[in-house]
């Protein structure tokens, strides 16, 4: 897990509308550790920042909200 404040950026499969950012975007926010999360429609990605921020439990919130979701490497 990260120490301190940290950027993670996930693969979001399944955004195609507004309406799907907003939910991946409720969802995350909905995490303690998350202050922004940054959904990116066209490059189907997420940017999320936050303190001590754990991959798996922001995959699976997503997960939660319909989507499928992975790390992605940071361009």
């Amino acid at each position: 897990a990260a120490t301190g404040p940290a950027d993670l950026t996930l693969k979001v499969d399944g955004m195609t509308c507004p309406h799907c950012v907003a939910s991946v975007k409720r969802a995350l926010e909905g995490i303690a550790e998350v202050t922004e999360a940054s959904p990116d429609l066209t490059a189907g990605l997420v940017r999320i920042r936050g303190d001590h921020l754990d991959a798996s439990g922001l995959i699976r919130a997503i997960e939660g909200a319909g989507f499928a979701a992975s790390l992605t490497k940071k361009p």
